[in-house]
Protein backbone atom coordinates (compact mmCIF):
# COMPACT_ATOMS: atom_id res chain seq x y z
CA UNK A 1 0.00 0.00 0.00
CA UNK A 2 3.11 2.29 0.90
CA UNK A 3 4.46 1.85 -2.51
CA UNK A 4 0.86 2.65 -4.20
CA UNK A 5 0.28 5.91 -2.16
CA UNK A 6 4.26 6.40 -3.35
CA UNK A 7 3.90 6.19 -6.94
CA UNK A 8 1.13 7.91 -7.07
CA UNK A 9 2.46 11.18 -5.64
CA UNK A 10 5.00 10.68 -7.66
CA UNK A 11 3.26 10.15 -10.74
CA UNK A 12 1.39 13.90 -9.58
CA UNK A 13 4.33 15.69 -8.88
CA UNK A 14 3.97 19.52 -8.02
CA UNK A 15 3.10 20.55 -11.30
CA UNK A 16 0.04 18.37 -11.48
CA UNK A 17 -0.74 19.25 -7.87
CA UNK A 18 -0.90 22.65 -9.20
CA UNK A 19 -2.96 21.81 -11.73
CA UNK A 20 -5.62 19.62 -9.83
CA UNK A 21 -5.96 22.81 -7.25
CA UNK A 22 -6.88 24.98 -9.72
CA UNK A 23 -9.27 22.56 -11.56
CA UNK A 24 -10.74 22.32 -7.76
CA UNK A 25 -11.06 25.94 -7.25
CA UNK A 26 -12.16 27.04 -10.81
CA UNK A 27 -14.74 24.04 -11.19
CA UNK A 28 -16.26 24.20 -7.93
CA UNK A 29 -16.49 28.10 -8.16
CA UNK A 30 -18.09 28.53 -11.60
CA UNK A 31 -20.69 25.62 -9.95
CA UNK A 32 -21.52 27.71 -7.41
CA UNK A 33 -21.69 31.23 -9.75
CA UNK A 34 -23.01 29.65 -12.78
CA UNK A 35 -24.11 26.04 -12.59
CA UNK A 36 -22.49 22.63 -12.45
CA UNK A 37 -22.43 22.02 -16.36
CA UNK A 38 -20.85 25.53 -16.91
CA UNK A 39 -18.11 24.88 -14.26
CA UNK A 40 -16.88 21.15 -15.84
CA UNK A 41 -17.05 22.60 -19.55
CA UNK A 42 -15.47 26.09 -18.27
CA UNK A 43 -12.95 24.37 -16.53
CA UNK A 44 -11.93 21.76 -18.76
CA UNK A 45 -12.04 23.94 -21.85
CA UNK A 46 -9.67 26.13 -19.73
CA UNK A 47 -7.48 23.29 -19.68
CA UNK A 48 -7.76 22.24 -23.04
CA UNK A 49 -6.41 25.64 -24.38
CA UNK A 50 -3.46 25.85 -21.33
CA UNK A 51 -2.00 22.54 -22.92
CA UNK A 52 -2.29 23.64 -26.59
CA UNK A 53 -0.48 26.87 -25.53
CA UNK A 54 2.34 25.12 -23.93
CA UNK A 55 2.57 22.44 -26.89
CA UNK A 56 2.73 25.12 -29.07
CA UNK A 57 5.85 26.31 -26.97
CA UNK A 58 7.35 22.86 -27.17
CA UNK A 59 6.12 20.97 -24.22
CA UNK A 60 5.89 17.54 -25.57
CA UNK A 61 2.19 15.53 -25.70
CA UNK A 62 3.17 13.23 -22.16
CA UNK A 63 3.47 15.98 -20.10
CA UNK A 64 0.06 17.80 -22.08
CA UNK A 65 -1.47 14.16 -21.41
CA UNK A 66 -0.46 14.45 -17.53
CA UNK A 67 -1.34 17.77 -17.16
CA UNK A 68 -4.89 16.95 -18.30
CA UNK A 69 -5.54 13.66 -16.63
CA UNK A 70 -4.25 15.77 -13.00
CA UNK A 71 -7.38 18.36 -14.21
CA UNK A 72 -9.50 15.60 -14.61
CA UNK A 73 -9.02 15.14 -11.21
CA UNK A 74 -9.11 18.36 -10.31
CA UNK A 75 -12.64 18.78 -11.84
CA UNK A 76 -13.97 15.69 -10.33
CA UNK A 77 -12.66 16.96 -7.04
CA UNK A 78 -14.26 19.81 -7.07
CA UNK A 79 -17.80 18.31 -8.26
CA UNK A 80 -17.29 16.36 -5.12
CA UNK A 81 -17.07 18.90 -3.18
CA UNK A 82 -19.82 21.17 -4.84
CA UNK A 83 -22.47 18.29 -4.65
CA UNK A 84 -21.40 17.63 -0.52
CA UNK A 85 -21.92 21.36 -0.46
CA UNK A 86 -25.26 21.84 -1.91
CA UNK A 87 -26.33 18.64 -0.57
CA UNK A 88 -25.68 19.74 3.27
CA UNK A 89 -27.72 22.78 3.23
Amino acid sequence: MKNLVNKTISWIAADGGAHIIVCILVSSIMAILVNVYVGVIFTALLGIVKEVNDMRKGDTLKNSLHDLACDAIGIAIGLFLYFVWHLNL
